[in-house]
């Protein structure tokens, strides 16, 4: 399990994996390539998520991959953070 998953318990194994893709900003079709399943379902990985979290855009998604990536998830505030994708206030 990534470092990320651990800092976001709610993601699922296969949501984790497509997480760990989202630092490179590939499409979803390259995502879906990548790990030999359908679009429909990385779409649907990707829609969880960004539910989970709060509602956030796929752009706050990619940011917080690659913010994980880097080793930098831990710390970042991510009520507020959160918050601040969760109200639009950013």
């Amino acid at each position: 399990m990534s470092r990320a998953a651990r800092r976001i318990p709610e993601l699922t194994d296969q949501e984790s994996v497509v997480f760990a893709l989202l630092h490179t900003a590939p499409s979803t079709l390259d995502i879906s390539r990548e790990l030999n399943i359908s679009e429909r379902t990385a779409k649907f990985h990707i829609s969880n998520m960004r539910t989970k979290l709060g509602g956030i855009s796929r752009l706050q998604l990619c940011l917080l991959s690659a913010l994980s990536r880097l080793g930098q998830l831990d710390r970042l505030d991510k009520p507020d953070l959160l918050g601040c994708a969760a109200t639009r206030q950013c």
